[in-house]
């Protein structure tokens, strides 16, 4: 026998609900591709995968743009270090401003990409895609290599560097492996995430809450509590796709699961969560959409897009909550296969996902009641509905055999 646990087969999807009406495009600034988001009290940043910076002093309310250097320039990183901000460019090197933004300096020409930067004590390094770590002189601007016993034929590919609680740590490379520079042997040292070398694997994104790291990739999230020592997954109720971040804001933990031929999920769960608990238990999918980075600021959670910088409020009252509420029904026949959509609205489409992120079923509707055709495997499955006021509702299907 089949069971779709859908809370006694039938289930009013309530808590589960998007729209990609939630999220407001911020209209004053171009639908083009933004790479990066940076913010420090009322100063805002948004970076174009180009040469053209916007910046706001009022909290994102209007925004300014400022060119660096010239059109060969593809901003690829910017961060606020202290007072200093720091932009790291494809094939162009690193900027630099120490009046947050006024100017910009290049104070290391690199022809290969700079993807992260750090503060550890008192020294700032920058991590790149090819050629591993560098570091900034104390007493000048000047950058040099960081990179001793680091194999930069196997672990060049350096796509975060953090500090945290005895090391410098960097996901590096492509199978598994990741490297700690340690201050008593002044070296970097490897090590495994799952014990051994695991081909292929590569880190996209990756966190320090709290001398708790985690890092991600489309289908993976590995934390460890105990500096790198030994790890885990901890994956539980995440969607698949082809390129994950992971973002710590002010309460939650952010999990942006983006697939190129489909859109992005967005999953949290609390910061200080047990390590196996569930990031499912508050889900957005933005169809058609691709993700570069996630910030939060004041009070909103803004979405750096293929096509624009979206924004949501982390806020939402009562009456917000309640308003316009659509609901739906869902009835599974394992026999016949049948799977009954019964909605509040009028349904527009219809999209069935497997636990891999690929379409297993797609439909268009002009009714409230839509059945589908389908026979499930035993697994997790996402099911995103459209409705005819635009708003979409997605819910997350366990089929699993009793």
């Amino acid at each position: 026998m089949i069971n779709v646990l859908f809370c006694c087969i039938v289930l009013l999807v309530l808590s589960f609900q998007i729209s990609v009406a939630q999220w407001t495009i911020i209209a004053n600034l171009p639908s083009t591709e933004f790479s990066s988001l940076a913010s420090k009290d009322s100063l805002f940043y948004a970076a174009t995968l180009s040469n053209i910076l916007y910046k706001s002093t009022n909290f994102g309310e209007d925004w300014e743009q400022i060119e660096i250097e010239g059109n060969n320039v593809v901003i690829e990183k910017i961060e606020i270090i202290d007072s200093i901000v720091f932009i790291g460019t494809k094939n162009t090197g690193i900027y630099e401003s120490n009046n947050f933004g006024q100017t910009f300096t290049k104070t290391f020409q690199f022809t290969l990409p700079i993807s992260d930067f750090v503060k550890r004590g008192n020294t700032i390094y920058a991590a790149s895609l090819g050629n591993g770590v560098y570091v900034r002189g104390a007493t000048s601007n000047e950058w040099s290599e960081f990179n001793s016993s680091l194999p930069l034929n196997v672990a060049g590919n350096v796509t975060n560097i953090l500090s945290t609680k005895d090391y410098l740590f960097i996901a590096s490379g492509g199978n598994g492996v990741f490297h700690q520079f340690s201050t008593i042997d002044n070296r970097w040292k490897p090590g495994y995430f799952y014990g051994n070398l695991a081909p292929g694997l590569q880190i996209t994104d990756a966190i320090n809450l709290s001398d708790t790291i985690f890092v991600v990739n489309g289908n993976r999230v590995i934390v460890s509590t105990n500096d790198g020592q030994s790890w885990q997954d901890d994956k539980l109720g995440t969607m698949n796709g082809v390129d994950r971040l992971i973002y710590q804001g002010n309460t939650d933990i952010y999990l942006v699961t983006s697939d190129l031929q489909q859109g992005t999920w967005i999953q949290k769960r609390e910061k200080y969560s047990p390590i196996g608990s569930n990031w499912s238990s508050d889900d957005y999918y933005i169809p058609n959409f691709y993700c570069f980075d996630i910030i939060e600021y004041n009070n909103r959670i803004y979405l750096a897009s293929e096509n624009g910088v979206y924004y949501k409020s982390t806020t939402t009252t009562v009456s917000e909550k309640e308003e316009n509420k659509p609901t739906l029904q869902i009835h599974y026949q394992p026999i016949s296969n049948l799977l009954t959509v019964h909605s509040s609205q009028e349904i527009v489409s219809a999209t069935l996902f497997n636990i891999l992120g690929q379409i297993v079923h797609q439909e268009k509707s002009n009714s409230s009641v839509l059945q589908i055709h389908s026979q499930l495997q035993n697994g997790v499955y996402g099911i995103s509905i459209e409705l005819i006021d635009g708003k979409s509702l997605y819910q997350t299907l366990l089929v699993e055999s009793m």
